[in-house]
């Protein structure tokens, strides 16, 4: 298969419209193509053209990276994903009922933090210095002091907002509850499990969990949420040491393409994880919030994006946003990060993913008519999967 110039074409072009300072993709379809390619700059002084293996914050990916952490866990005998949360960590809101599975899936019922709270949104932007710690964000989670939601617009309680199981509350605490479980069962910090457990056995060399010793300095430009009318550098922010650690077992990773697409297809495909955990992980349930189209899964999520269907996960975090997505009917791993915010009512990622499929499905009808788009063992698998109707 070839169509690489034309993915180029289409990469830069796309950062234009999108208004992007910069972009860097990976395309894989296994057998046949394996695409890299970048556009613009990194916005450094003095600026730089964008590298394909240039990293960047992946914000929400990471979540796919702690999905896969819990899994191995549970295939080691640590827990279940039927134990409860109070097992392991006391005090909080309904831990008597929440599951494992349920913070996966964002089923919890547990309040969103980072994005909803208004004070926890102020603080971190005023203390900038500040390193948010896994127990920090536990305590201010399960603080018995209501917060003002600033989705709701209202002062609200911090409890469960529904019966764990029942729906969907997309919350980044759950992961952070995740992350302490795993190091409570395992005695050693989140950091180390997923070093020694995910990224040293697949080799992602490129991709490290920020923390207070090892936070590099990236170049993107934000408009911090729209505050800003036009974006700016995150280089001109003194530290990016509170949002960043805001982020942590949520969002807190620095990766590049090709370890985003080599994760993804040892996740989905090469069989990183055993098939009755790749089975959990891919029990996908309603997530009305994010759209009729969308669904989640444990760590991970489908939505139909145009008119094809993708599996994986998006990130946002202030300066960069990213996506790491699998086609299962084409059989195509598609990756993207940029070092700057969405600008409203301009071409997004998605748009570049739709546009890569089908610049990839008019090549192979350039080389035959009547062979369809390649599908291997891992599209098959994936396509098996189905909606359930419980958690």
């Amino acid at each position: 298969m070839n169509g690489g110039g034309a993915l180029e074409e289409a990469l830069d072009r796309w950062r234009l419209d999108a208004g992007m300072r910069g972009v860097t993709a990976k395309v894989v379809c296994p057998g046949s193509l394996e695409w890299g390619g970048a556009a613009g700059t990194l916005g450094t002084l003095p600026d730089r053209p964008m590298r394909v293996d240039q990293p960047g914050r992946v914000g929400s990916i990471t979540k796919a990276f702690t999905g896969a952490l819990v899994l191995r866990l549970v295939e080691e005998g640590s827990f279940s994903l039927d134990d409860t949360l109070d097992t392991f960590v006391p005090a909080c809101p309904g831990g008597h009922k929440v599951k494992i599975r349920h913070l996966l899936s964002h089923h919890s019922g547990l309040q969103e933090l980072q994005t909803d709270d208004l004070v926890f949104v102020a603080a971190t932007c005023l203390r900038l210095f500040h390193w948010w710690t896994i127990d920090e964000i536990i305590a201010w989670s399960r603080s018995p002091w209501p917060m003002y939601s600033i989705t709701a617009g209202k002062w609200k309680g911090r409890g469960l907002q529904f019966e764990p199981g029942t729906d969907f509350l997309y919350s980044q605490p759950n992961y952070f509850l995740l992350a302490k479980v795993v190091e409570v069962v395992t005695g050693e910090s989140f950091e180390t499990n997923l070093r020694e457990r995910i990224l040293e056995p697949l080799g992602l060399d490129s991709t490290v969990y920020v923390t207070r010793d090892r936070n590099p300095r990236l170049s993107g430009r934000t408009n911090a949420m729209g505050f800003f009318r036009r974006a700016m550098p995150t280089w001109l922010i003194p530290t990016y040491n509170s949002v960043a650690s805001a982020g942590g077992p949520a969002g807190g990773l620095i990766s590049t393409v090709d370890d985003l697409a080599a994760f993804l297809r040892s996740l989905l495909g090469e069989g990183f994880l055993s098939s009755a955990s790749l089975a959990e992980m891919l029990t996908f349930l309603p997530a009305p919030s994010f759209g009729p189209a969308h669904e989640y899964g444990l760590g991970i999520n489908r939505e139909r994006i145009g008119d094809i269907t993708v599996i994986g996960q998006s990130g946002g975090i202030p300066g960069f946003q990213g996506r790491m997505r699998y086609v299962p009917d084409r059989d195509v791993y598609v990756t993207i990060l940029t070092n700057t915010d969405p600008r409203p009512g301009a071409a997004t990622l998605d748009d570049l993913i739709v546009r890569f499929v089908e610049i990839l499905d008019e090549s192979a009808r350039g080389i035959t008519s009547v062979r369809p788009p390649h599908v291997g063992s891992s599209a098959a698998h994936l396509q098996a999967t189905r909606p359930q109707n419980g958690p």
